[in-house]
């Protein structure tokens, strides 16, 4: 129990004294652990593809060269993009069965919102040019 105890700096990270249990015995059978794991996964996944309020964006906050596929986005459209030399090379986009006809899209060439129409079960590939194949 914390209750009215000081945690120590790692404890957040690491678990119990830099375990996974607070049971002393059993310190030698686990390993440390970071107790938000899925706080981590969703920090990476922001960094990669952010859909909130309608607008989908790629990348907004991945500084490399970096790929994904399959991330569900708000509207349930499944997006793949890759990064190359710092510059986005393309996206593709697939409507999900139930998911919008109708979605916008931040262009990372040109920082605009552009709405693109989704047909279900086809994939939709933008390179940075007007066209949508």
């Amino acid at each position: 129990d914390d209750v009215g105890d000081k945690m120590p700096k790692f404890e957040p990270w690491c678990g119990h004294a830099g375990g996974s249990s607070p049971n002393p015995a059993a310190k030698e059978f686990a390993t440390p652990l970071i107790e938000g794991s899925a706080d981590y996964l969703t920090m990476i996944t922001e960094c990669l593809l952010q859909s909130h309020n309608g607008i989908i964006r790629v990348f907004p906050a991945w500084p490399g060269d970096a790929s994904f596929s399959g991330l569900i986005s708000e509207g349930r459209v499944s997006v793949s993009a890759s990064k190359k030399n710092g510059k986005v090379v393309e996206i593709k986009l697939r409507k999900l069965p139930g998911g919008a006809s109708r979605i916008k899209l931040k262009s990372p060439w040109t920082g605009k919102i552009e709405e693109h129409l989704l047909s279900e079960g086809k994939e939709y590939t933008i390179n940075g040019s007007k066209d949508i194949t």
